[in-house]
């Protein structure tokens, strides 16, 4: 009867806390001397399409001589600088720990439609933690 389903569903509920509050210690702990990085996109981001983010280890005159085609090729052939690359979807919100390298990160949104858009940022000392928000 319908007591049951009420059981059932405060066991689910408090597993779930659980889990959550397991990825959070597993996380923290992998993220000591790294960058935690949170990804948030928006509901409707980037045309409604997924973007891919990318992190890449890389020097202030790499960064600036760097092109949109030859950021968005690293991501289906990666090369050494790259510490981490993933597809986001519009509402999604993805967490990574990233080593933070020698010569800083550059983090790239790749868009449908770049040019309008400020689709990369040099973080030449990464902090401990970073949030970035996809329009």
């Amino acid at each position: 009867g319908h007591g049951r389903s009420g059981a059932m569903t405060r066991v689910l509920g408090k597993g779930r806390t659980t889990a959550a509050l397991l990825a959070g210690i597993l996380l923290g702990g992998c993220c000591v001397g790294r960058l935690q990085l949170t990804v948030t996109a928006a509901p409707h981001s980037n045309g409604d399409r997924p973007v891919y983010v990318l992190v890449a280890e890389v020097d202030a005159k790499t960064y600036e001589q760097e092109s949109y085609d030859a950021v968005a090729a690293k991501v289906a052939q990666s090369d050494d600088s790259v510490r981490w690359v993933q597809q986001v979807s519009p509402g999604e919100r993805r967490r990574a720990c990233i080593p933070k390298g020698k010569k800083g990160l550059g983090v790239y949104v790749l868009y449908a439609q770049p040019s309008a858009l400020q689709w990369r940022m040099r973080l030449d000392k990464p902090p401990r933690t970073y949030t970035l928000k996809i329009k």
